[in-house]
């Protein structure tokens, strides 16, 4: 049960997506390096809100970084990544995995923190925000992606998890310059591992 607007399981395309943007950013030089986490829950949002709050946090952060690209020179190219959302028992969050150069990783952080303060009206986060590294970036996303629908997991080696009902929201996405549209006008094609 997969819809456009959430729903029960993450789809086997998105999925796909997700991983083949994955392996395109680290083939690229910009491998996904940062993980953040924002628990609606701990931040008191309703479910059905939570969605649309997270979008008008990519819209904030996406103009801050475009801001530090175009105004201030830096080399910083396109935001890459991809997020999931997820609702195992209640507990709703997003995890978003992005590529963020070292010379921003500081601003970063802050500015991620500050726009969701003044989103939300509060002066303090507790525990609805974490913001951590990444080691093992394909290791990440199929935990990120477990919310697959289990027919598919396998197909994917992915071990599948029963991550609750997300409503309001697509439950996984892209980012647009490492979406499957950019990959095709990039002429990238996934690089298959030799058979044993």
């Amino acid at each position: 049960m997969t819809t456009k607007s959430g729903g029960l399981y993450a789809g086997r395309r998105a999925c796909e997506n997700a991983l083949h943007a994955v392996r395109y950013v680290a083939e690229i030089g910009r491998p996904l390096n940062t993980h953040v986490t924002i628990s609606f829950t701990a931040l008191g949002v309703d479910d059905e809100e939570a969605g649309a709050l997270f979008k008008h946090l990519q819209a904030r952060v996406g103009r801050w970084w475009r801001d530090q690209r175009e105004r201030k020179g830096l080399p910083i190219g396109q935001v890459l990544g991809f997020h999931c959302h997820a609702n195992p028992a209640g507990s709703r969050h997003v995890h978003w995995a992005l590529h963020v150069p070292v010379e921003i990783r500081p601003a970063f952080e802050t500015i991620i923190r500050a726009r969701l303060c003044k989103i939300l009206k509060r002066n303090d986060l507790g525990d609805g925000l974490h913001i951590g590294s990444i080691e093992t970036a394909g290791t990440l996303a199929k935990y990120m992606l477990r919310g697959i629908e289990p027919e598919y997991a396998a197909y994917l080696h992915i071990e599948a998890a029963n991550e609750g009902y997300v409503a309001g929201c697509r439950r996984t996405g892209v980012s647009r310059a490492a979406s499957k549209a950019q990959r095709v006008r990039d002429g990238w094609v996934r690089k298959r591992r030799l058979s044993r």
